[in-house]
This record gives structure tokens, sequence and C-alpha cells, in this order.
């Protein structure tokens, strides 16, 4: 059921065009929240990749995001990011 979520939010925020600057929002399944990052060079009419970062029980997607730094990467290299 998450799984539908997450893809009903992401076509969401593909359907959305271009976006002129970096997005990054957290979506809350229940569960806790998620960062979805979109880069700055989004382009609907564009694939982009989508990485998704998992972590261990007693950790977050944000102290993963603070150790690696991705969603700053994203930017850098135009990948969807959650």
């Amino acid at each position: 059921m998450k799984k539908f979520y997450v893809n009903i939010i992401l076509s969401a925020l593909l359907g959305l065009g271009v976006i002129t600057q970096s997005l990054a929002q957290d979506i809350d399944f229940g569960r806790g929240d998620v960062l979805v990052k979109v880069p700055e060079s989004y382009s609907a009419s564009e694939a982009h990749p989508l990485i998704i970062l998992l972590h261990g029980y007693t950790s977050s997607g944000r102290n993963q995001d603070s150790y690696f730094q991705v969603s700053e990467l994203a930017d850098d290299y135009g990948f969807l990011f959650a």
C-alpha cells in the first residue's frame, strides 16, 4: 500500500512540468516523514533517475542524508532522491 502512495506522489511531482528551483518535501505515510528531493534541473519531459536511500531501524532518512549528503548531490547530478 505504501508503494502505491509513493507512486502517486512521485507521479504528481513528475506532472508538475519544469521546476525552477530545488524542491524538498517531507511526506508522512504513518510511519514517519519521507524526504523527497527534486533537483533544480528537473523537467517532466526528460527521464530522471530515482535514488532511494534505505536506513536501519535505529536511524532516519535525515541522519543518512546528513552523513552521505545525497540531497546536495541530487542538484549536482540531476536525480530524484527519497
